[in-house]
């Protein structure tokens, strides 16, 4: 799958799977397990611009997100394996650079506590456990949004 980063999609005015396609991936035939993998970046962005996160964190150093009961078969296989998380640097324009936390149990010990660089702007980090185990071993605090608002969060 081939990207032209050249294409903004206007993620409020896309309407199907057929239209983000169409604008982003270049005409190609689109398989179902691409969108399939799609998916879990994409929910993140749309949470995001529901969210108003592009209002609210306008020029961000950096947007840690933490995706909660990652699993080795799905979010850290597609995230390690291909570049579809690659999607958020379109739709998180708003932050100079994107950490995405994978926690959950059944995160593969060979991943626990290591990154993943996927380009400049987009990295990956993997937690082996339990959500709050995770939080209370970090020290920083985690910056919400909700409905265009900064909150804070420990």
């Amino acid at each position: 799958m081939s990207v032209d980063p050249e294409k903004s999609a206007d993620f409020a005015s896309v309407r199907s799977w057929g239209e983000y396609t169409a604008s982003r991936l270049q005409g190609q035939k689109v398989e179902p397990f691409v969108i399939d993998a799609l998916s879990y970046p994409m929910t993140m962005a749309y949470g995001m611009n529901m969210a108003g996160c592009d209002k609210t964190f306008e020029g961000l150093e950096e947007l840690n997100v933490v995706l909660v009961g990652a699993t080795e078969k799905a979010e850290q296989r597609i995230f390690t394996d291909s570049d579809y998380f690659e999607e958020l640097n379109e739709f998180a324009r708003f932050a100079k650079k994107i950490m995405i936390y994978m926690v959950g149990p059944e995160i593969s010990m060979g991943r626990h506590l290591q990154s993943c660089v996927k380009n400049e702007r987009l990295r990956g980090y993997f937690y082996k456990g339990r959500t709050l185990e995770f939080l209370k071993g970090n020290e920083t605090r985690i910056t919400c949004c909700r409905n265009g608002h900064r909150t804070q969060a420990r």
